[in-house]
């Protein structure tokens, strides 16, 4: 049986990502159930940091939803983590979560700042939609 090589790229890929997902929800289950305190804040350290270098290393055009538009879906999600960091640091009150509202808040910054550079850098389009 002669497998085209492009299909059977595209189903590893897809194998490695579903096993990619799998794995990162069964460590927010576990960590959810048998977790502690302490490590949860380093869990969530982690991931702030994990979301600051995204932002500040993927494509550009990555963060936008069309050549002149910033990705409001991935914006309004990053702002809803925010604020969901931002309520569990003010309610714990410890300073670990503090450190990880101020990173979110920088990493979404950054992330914005570099979709409005990049909207900027894109060439002026005409009237009828042609460069």
């Amino acid at each position: 049986m002669n497998v085209d090589p492009d299909a059977r790229q595209e189903r590893l890929k897809f194998v490695r990502e579903l096993a990619s997902g799998i794995a990162m929800i069964a460590f927010l289950l576990w960590l959810t159930f048998f977790g502690t305190e302490g490590f949860v804040e380093l869990a969530t350290l982690a991931a702030a940091v994990v979301m600051l270098i995204w932002f500040s290393t993927v494509e550009p055009t990555r963060l936008m939803d069309g050549p002149r538009q910033p990705s409001v879906m991935l914006f309004l999600l990053a702002a809803m983590g925010f604020a969901v960091v931002l309520t569990a640091a003010l309610i714990i009150g410890t300073g670990t979560l503090l450190f990880v509202a101020l990173l979110t808040l920088i990493s979404i910054g950054v992330g914005f700042a570099r979709a409005v550079g990049h909207r900027y850098r894109q060439p002026l389009e005409g009237d009828d939609g042609v460069s």
